[in-house]
């Protein structure tokens, strides 16, 4: 089928996933041991819930070993496999210690099965106006799908001088891009209208999708490694080089782009140099901070935080404020405050009537923060 696509090349226009190649790939995440351990780190490091990894694996192990060291040693003694329990072993079963431990991991289970039943039940849904959004901005070509991120492209510009085949190139801020990471249990297709509006700027904008559990923790597949790649591949898609990549994160993805920002400084590396940070209402969860304060080059970082006044999240825990803030580097840091913001008007999730300002004006005025601070207005 011959594309229309002048904007970008023709062969990207057959890169929609796959519904069930993309269902299969994420139930093959979610069963992975690293994503469920992911998962616990989460629950663990959350203020919402009383779950606690380290007295779970205390409790494993304190289980675990006693009774290996007890099965060895008989077996040096004895040199033959038992089928039932000895009375060592029933006395070792039997003893305060082992019903202690057994406790605690019975406690730490149902208290870690009840954070994923909540992050299961508290998963948001895109407005349909984000859906529409990305529908129109596919079937035109300035977007494009796939399993694991969503491209949106920059308005071409028209040279009357070549073919009209070859008439659309990329305006000047082509060399700019923008890789998003969502909030926690909000699905990627959310943040299709702020992409398009930061795209409609002249900002090659990535959204990364979350899947299966839309959390941006650690072993959860968010890495300087994927991250890195689909860099590569976007810039290899578009035969593009030289881009100037910006990390943005909203809430708890703003958590995952510190973490990922420190990791790409760290590393030095000249084909993914990520000299921008923007973050998005960010809340002050202490566990989840990355200390940034020590990038205080100009040349080297900047960092952008965007915060709303009525972000139910930010009052909530305003007592950990002076904490968060004192990981932000004081020097290359620019805050701005977006008034009757609330937390999920920097998506497209939650339509709250009773908001200041539409979810529309807060993202509109997000874009153009960024558009300065990106192109060195400020």
């Amino acid at each position: 089928m011959e594309s229309k696509s002048i904007g970008f090349p023709a062969s990207m226009t057959t890169l929609a996933p796959d519904l069930w190649k993309t269902h299969i790939l994420n139930g093959l995440r979610l069963v992975s041991p690293r994503t469920w351990y992911g998962l616990m780190q989460v629950s663990s490091r959350s203020p919402f819930s009383a779950f606690q990894l380290e007295k779970l694996l205390d409790s494993v192990l304190g289980m675990g070993i006693p009774m290996i060291a007890l099965i060895l040693c008989m077996k040096l003694v004895e040199r033959n496999q038992h089928t039932k329990f000895s009375a060592p072993q029933r006395i070792l079963l039997l003893s305060p210690w082992m019903w202690h431990c057994g406790q605690q991991l019975v406690l730490q289970m149902s208290l870690f099965l009840q954070s994923v039943v909540n992050f299961v039940r508290n998963r948001n849904r895109a407005l349909p106006s984000a859906v529409e959004e990305m529908r129109i901005r596919t079937s035109s070509n300035r977007a494009f799908r796939t399993h694991r991120y969503d491209v949106f492209l920059p308005p071409p510009s028209t040279t009357t001088s070549q073919p009209q085949e070859q008439q659309q190139t990329y305006e000047g801020s082509m060399h700019k891009a923008i890789v998003i990471l969502p909030g926690a249990l909000v699905p990627h297709l959310s943040y299709s209208e702020i992409a398009g509006r930061l795209s409609d700027m002249g900002f090659l904008t990535i959204v990364v999708s979350l899947e299966p559990w839309l959390l941006a923790g650690p072993n959860l597949g968010i890495t300087t490694r994927s991250v890195r790649r689909i860099m590569g591949r976007v810039q290899t898609l578009l035969k593009i080089k030289n881009l100037e990549w910006t990390l943005m994160g909203h809430s708890m993805g703003a958590f995952g782009a510190m973490r990922l920002y420190d990791q790409f400084q760290k590393q030095q590396l000249k084909s993914s140099k990520i000299r921008n940070l923007v973050l998005l209402g960010v809340a002050p969860f202490i566990k989840e901070c990355t200390d940034l304060s020590k990038y205080n080059d100009c040349k080297q970082s900047r960092l952008l935080l965007i915060q709303a006044s009525a972000d139910f999240l930010a009052e909530l825990l305003k007592d950990g404020r002076e904490v968060l803030y004192s990981n932000f580097p004081l020097e290359t840091t620019t805050q701005h405050d977006i008034l009757g913001g609330t937390h999920h008007g920097f998506a497209s999730y939650i339509d709250d009537q009773d908001a200041l300002i539409t979810y529309q004006e807060q993202q509109q005025q997000v874009c153009d923060l960024v558009c300065k601070f990106l192109n060195g207005a400020e």
